[in-house]
């Protein structure tokens, strides 16, 4: 029961002192960054996901030309737009995390 009340604060002890990973009230400015790094990541999966749907809709639209050379362009074009789209998505996360752990 003792270890709750600490837990909460009550008798004095800094809550920070039982848990370790505790941001939002020690230091405000670790809990912002790492909420915007969380916020970020998600954004830049999304991102990924996106890219990914791409790469395989270029690709299904590829397989399913039966030779009409207009089907294949527009396949090959999304292919190559997921493509950089992910190379980008992969540079822009390294990026961000990497600033963000250098804060």
């Amino acid at each position: 029961m003792n270890h709750i009340f600490t837990t909460f604060g009550v008798d004095g002890a800094d809550p920070c002192d039982v848990d370790p990973n505790c941001h939002a009230i020690d230091d405000p400015e670790g809990f912002l960054s790492t909420t915007a790094q969380n916020i970020i990541n998600i954004l830049l999966i999304a991102a990924g996901v996106v890219a990914a749907i791409a790469i395989i809709y270029g690709g299904v639209s590829m397989m399913t030309a039966a030779g009409d050379p207009g089907k294949i362009t527009k396949g090959k074009k999304a292919v190559f737009g997921g493509v950089i789209g992910l190379i980008i998505v992969l540079l822009a996360g390294a990026i961000v995390n990497f600033v963000l752990k250098n804060i």
